[in-house]
């Protein structure tokens, strides 16, 4: 928020390379930090006044994990197995048959911190049978936090579960 006073020219200073002249300006940071956030302003008479703070920035973070797809029919939402997640700087997911057999993995994030892969059912190009498979994450958000897993109804967190495949 500007308070200046008897000012009519405006430099701000994001403190992550970007900058505008607006008298109150808003401004999106796209990562998790401490900015340095400077405001010069001044008039016609060559009174300057310069106002420096910084600003902490911690998104949100977290991590959904789904217990279900239908690869064949419903909405197109429910048709992949998708991890939704937010500030992740790491992430690996690891799904398993019945018999610890390692059908699909992925490790890609999109620069946010979402997963950018999903599971579609499939193993070898063909989409496997209704079924329970077992999904292990590992991961760790932006801030630093190691994600421990999933809460379940039990109260107890695992970073394992299941997602029933149907058909």
């Amino acid at each position: 928020q500007n308070y200046s006073q008897d000012a009519d020219i405006y430099s701000w200073f994001f403190g992550d390379g970007s900058s505008t002249t607006e008298t109150n300006p808003t401004h999106t940071y796209s990562e998790n930090d401490s900015f340095l956030v400077t405001l010069i302003s001044g008039n016609a008479h060559g009174c300057y006044d310069t106002s420096m703070q910084w600003i902490n920035v911690d998104f949100k973070y977290g991590l959904y994990v789904p217990n279900a797809l239908t690869p064949e029919n419903g909405p197109s939402a429910t048709r992949l197995f998708t991890p939704k997640g937010v500030g992740l700087e790491s992430y690996h997911i690891w799904i398993y048959d019945t018999w610890g057999n390692l059908l699909w993995d992925s490790d890609k994030i999109s620069e946010t911190g979402s997963p950018l892969e999903s599971w579609n059912g499939y193993y070898h190009d063909e989409l496997l049978p209704q079924d329970v498979y077992v999904w292990k994450i590992e991961a760790v958000f932006k801030n630093g936090v190691v994600w421990k897993g999933k809460e379940y109804q039990n109260g107890r967190i695992k970073n394992t579960g299941t997602v029933t495949l149907l058909r």
